[in-house]
């Protein structure tokens, strides 16, 4: 392996850790911000340019009521959802394509989409996960399962911030359109 190529993987191995440990700081800070009575989940990482798995998912904290296989799945699916209907939002947030106001677009900012603004109780289909275009300005989804829907999202939310991959401003709008007390109370 030439130097190059051993700087890259130092590099991913970096973003990696650094990604799963703001995932766990956020999942700490929701669970005693909420009182939850739950310990952890799953959390999975996805490129939203190429729908690839960058960090496939994997257990942050515990499951304590046996739940993890369906934990797990749902982590996925929600990434999934968020990802089938990328396309259409990056059309949405090229302002020169569609005029303002936008659906999902709030003072100017498109902030991100949570999968709680795609949810569907029929399909068991529910919040937990975050697209965000990121500050470097490559997107990336963020999903989570494990405790509460509204747990589940803002632990995304924060980590996304913490891992700086989104603005705290793109957070606290993406989250305000959400609805998630959770993340406005941790950001006042």
């Amino acid at each position: 392996m030439s130097s190059a190529e051993m700087f890259v993987v130092r590099e991913w191995t970096d973003f990696v850790k650094m990604v799963l440990g703001a995932v766990a700081w956020a999942v700490e800070r929701v669970i005693v911000i909420d009182e939850s009575d739950r310990k952890g989940g799953y959390f999975t990482l996805v490129d939203y340019e190429t729908g690839g798995v960058l960090i496939p998912p994997t257990l942050i904290g515990e499951v304590i009521n046996g739940k993890g296989d369906k934990y797990k799945s749902y982590c996925q699916e929600k990434a999934g959802r968020l990802l089938s209907v990328a396309p259409a939002m990056a059309r949405l947030i090229d302002a020169s394509l569609v005029p303002l106001p936008l659906p999902y677009i709030t003072d100017g900012v498109w902030g991100g989409l949570a999968s709680s603004e795609l949810r569907d109780e029929l399909r068991e289909q529910w919040g937990g996960a975050v697209l965000t275009l990121g500050i470097s300005g490559h997107p990336l989804i963020l999903s989570f399962s494990g405790l509460t829907e509204a747990q589940d999202e803002a632990a995304m939310m924060i980590a996304a911030n913490k891992a700086d991959v989104v603005s705290r401003r793109d957070i606290r709008t993406l989250a305000s359109r959400a609805k998630n007390e959770i993340v406005l109370r941790f950001y006042q």
